[in-house]
């Protein structure tokens, strides 16, 4: 009988045990684990763990058809890229992170990723259309957010990207 026990007990803590390292793992292998992993990288400047982070973040919510990680996935590869200068890939990522808002339904996303395109077109020497639809799309999502603590910059922040860029509309 009390061989039994202790075979039991050690089985009770065989399985906790296993059962703790795969839940361990499986948050490793999280979306939200990947998207704190990239912003924490971006916060650390450490840009090729930030795309590491970002390209797994993409594909493991590319196999779970999860559009809110997919479009924070592209919006860390844009950021990331839009640093690093390479200008051509943001615009991929951000034009990306835009579609995934579109297809989760969600303001903010959409907010964000029509905020983001319309920076990284105002940083173009010459006016573009495109960039100002896209803070047009801004400022007519950011009434409907409701969060009322996300940032949500007035036309005036936009018209002063304009008038650095030398944009005169």
């Amino acid at each position: 009988m009390r061989k039994n026990y202790f075979l039991n007990v050690f089985g009770i803590l065989l399985c906790l045990s296993l059962y703790s390292q795969s839940s361990q793992k499986s948050y490793k292998d999280s979306t939200q684990y990947l998207a704190k992993g990239a912003n924490t990288a971006l916060d650390n400047y450490d840009y090729s763990s930030a795309i590491e982070h970002s390209l797994k973040l993409i594909d493991l919510a590319s196999s779970k058809e999860d559009y809110t990680q997919l479009n924070l996935g592209h919006n860390f590869l844009g950021i990331t890229y839009e640093v690093l200068e390479d200008t051509l890939r943001a615009k991929e990522n951000y034009k990306k992170a835009l579609e995934h808002a579109k297809s989760s339904n969600n303001d903010t996303l959409l907010w964000y990723a029509y905020n983001n395109l319309g920076n990284i077109y105002s940083s173009n020497k010459k006016p573009l259309q495109k960039e100002r639809e896209y803070y047009r799309n801004t400022l007519e999502i950011a009434p409907k957010l409701s969060n009322s603590e996300e940032p949500h910059p007035p036309a005036s922040i936009i018209r002063g990207t304009f008038l650095k860029n030398e944009h005169y509309y």
